[in-house]
């Protein structure tokens, strides 16, 4: 489920991007590099845990929707960190 999740998001936030004039203003590309970066990591654990394990690599309990949910969470706190700093640095010129 983390893996489901972590696309969903990822997906959004490039609809976002893509639909978003001020993209750049509000470092959307960074939020997109953080989901895609992590879907492609769980996409390559499940693939490999595919391969070790077969078709019982994908999880859907409540341990891995909550996983997912920190990880999306997380990313979007970075991404506000990230925005936060950036904000700063326009408004110290």
């Amino acid at each position: 489920m983390y893996f489901a999740l972590t696309l969903a998001a990822a997906i959004i936030a490039t609809i976002i991007w893509v639909k978003n004039e001020r993209r750049n203003e509000l470092k959307l590309g960074s939020l997109c590099l953080i989901y895609w970066g992590a879907s492609i990591m769980w996409a390559v654990d499940l693939v490999i845990a595919w391969g070790e394990e077969g078709a019982a690599a994908f999880e859907t309990g409540a341990s891995a929707t909550m996983l997912g949910i920190v990880v999306v969470a997380l990313g979007a706190a970075i991404w506000g960190v990230l925005l936060a700093a950036s904000k700063r640095r326009i408004a110290a010129r």
